[in-house]
């Protein structure tokens, strides 16, 4: 069939906003749409978008019944894990139902696929419905992996008045300038401090990125180095923020660190909802767990989360992992892939550069 894939400007907001509802309707979540297109306007067209996205258009003399020519789109933006590096993240990928099964599904995916590497990316991730057995069996057919089935990832979310309260637990003090990425943060409680990471921290993060990888058995994937740490966390265009929990030298750890707990977290999009933060990592060291340090982390990025305008806070966890999915829980969070069906999809290595041509 004769289309084209290009870039979404501005102006596409009107359709995109139209085939977002069309995509929630053939979920059967049309009630959980709350974005508009002024907002998709202000939120990808900005100088720091929150996302990007793609639009598959046909010709005039091969419309929709209805007079469309803008009939899909994809919603993406770029992403990071603490184990791997650089990643691109699929919000949405969509084509109106008569002009399914014309590869134009295919297309938009190869491209995002394209885009993510040229950015360095090492993977594309998405979620997609338990139930929904078409796009599954495409997206394994195109070497995908079920993330959830396979490892046992789940989703897990907080939004609404539970980010609010998780925000504001424990706050004593606070000093916190948001310019878009840029933060100074100070806060001080009990016998830890919260800040603001930096390069300097990237020493200490690497490590506990490897003692994170340990405690959840899969040391083995962890190719991320200091180095990759301080160039995609802290240039011009950071792919990843972070915070540090630090406790004073009277109190270092066994092993001498001052340094003992770090989440990494970075801003993504919700097509339904609006801006959202990710958080990638939350860790405390064993021995200072229990004194409220993973919490007041949690509760950090939840406040900077809301300060730039963030409706959601979203995470993955481990099935196996009962102590922190209690953790969580007891926070006001939901876990999306019990409650909703969602599994966490994940294209990358041979995979993904073979998705990448699939279009050229």
């Amino acid at each position: 069939m004769d289309f084209t894939i290009r870039a979404a400007t501005l102006e596409d907001c009107k359709d995109i906003s139209r085939m977002i509802l069309e995509l929630a309707e053939y979920e059967k979540l049309s009630d959980q749409v709350k974005i508009t297109q002024e907002a998709l306007e202000q939120d990808g067209f900005s100088k720091n978008p929150f996302f990007h996205a793609i639009i598959a258009e046909v010709p005039e003399h091969l419309k929709s019944r209805e007079g469309h020519t803008k009939v899909g789109y994809c919603l993406y933006f770029y992403a990071y894990s603490s184990f791997k590096g650089r990643a691109v993240y699929m919000e949405d990928l969509y084509v109106m139902p008569e002009f399914r099964e014309k590869g134009i599904g295919k297309a938009l995916m190869s491209k995002v696929s394209q885009l993510g590497l040229a950015a360095g990316c090492t993977q594309l991730n998405f979620t997609v419905l338990d139930w929904n057995k078409s796009s599954l069996d495409f997206y394994l057919k195109e070497g995908c992996c079920d993330v959830t089935s396979d490892v046992g990832y789940h989703c897990m979310r907080c939004e609404g008045d539970a980010l609010e309260h998780l925000a504001q637990s424990d706050l004593q003090t606070l000093r916190a300038f948001f310019f878009f990425a840029q933060f100074v943060i100070i806060e001080h409680r009990m016998d830890f401090t919260i800040r603001a990471a930096t390069l300097e921290d990237c020493k200490d993060i690497s490590r506990m990125i490897l003692e994170l990888a340990e405690h959840e058995k899969v040391s083995d994937q962890v190719k991320i180095t200091q180095k990759d740490l301080e160039q995609d966390g802290f240039s011009k265009n950071p792919f990843f923020h972070g915070i540090i929990a630090e406790v004073p030298e009277h109190l270092k750890s066994r092993d001498g660190h001052t340094k003992v707990g770090y989440s990494l977290y970075f801003y993504t999009y919700s097509s339904w909802k609006g801006r959202a933060v990710y958080m990638e990592d939350l860790y405390v060291m064993p021995e200072f767990r229990g004194k409220g340090i993973g919490k007041a982390l949690m509760s950090k990025v939840s406040q900077l989360g809301l300060a730039a305008g963030c409706t959601q806070l979203n995470f993955t966890v481990l099935d196996w992992n009962k102590s922190s999915l209690d953790f969580y829980l007891k926070q006001g969070c939901w876990d999306v892939t019990s409650d909703l069906g969602y599994h966490c999809m994940r294209c990358e290595g041979d995979a993904l550069e073979n998705l990448a041509q699939g279009d050229l």
